[in-house]
């Protein structure tokens, strides 16, 4: 009997174990006003460092751009400069 008894628990735990092991479901859609206010800032932020960055590059393709002056003697370009043409034919002798 006591053999028996087992027998039925075990089986009945079981069935219970593949019966209950359904996927749940969410049914209800949680919001949180937190964690939504902290993800805008967060995208606010890096959309700020995108457009700081865009600035920064174009900020050093203008100075790219724009012709060296010689801090000697300002308003002359470095490539008319006394220094740079000696550093030129030193350059084409080395």
């Amino acid at each position: 009997m006591n053999r028996l008894h087992r027998l039925a628990v075990a089986s009945v735990l079981t069935a219970a174990v593949f019966v209950g092991s359904k996927q749940s479901y969410a049914q209800l859609v949680v919001f949180d006003p937190n964690n939504y206010a902290q993800n805008v800032l967060t995208a606010a932020r890096a959309l700020q460092q995108i457009n700081n960055q865009i600035a920064s590059l174009q900020n050093q393709a203008q100075m790219r751009s724009l012709p060296a002056s010689d801090p000697i003697f300002p308003g002359r370009s470095l490539r008319k400069s006394p220094k740079m043409s000696m550093t030129r034919r030193l350059a084409a002798l080395a």
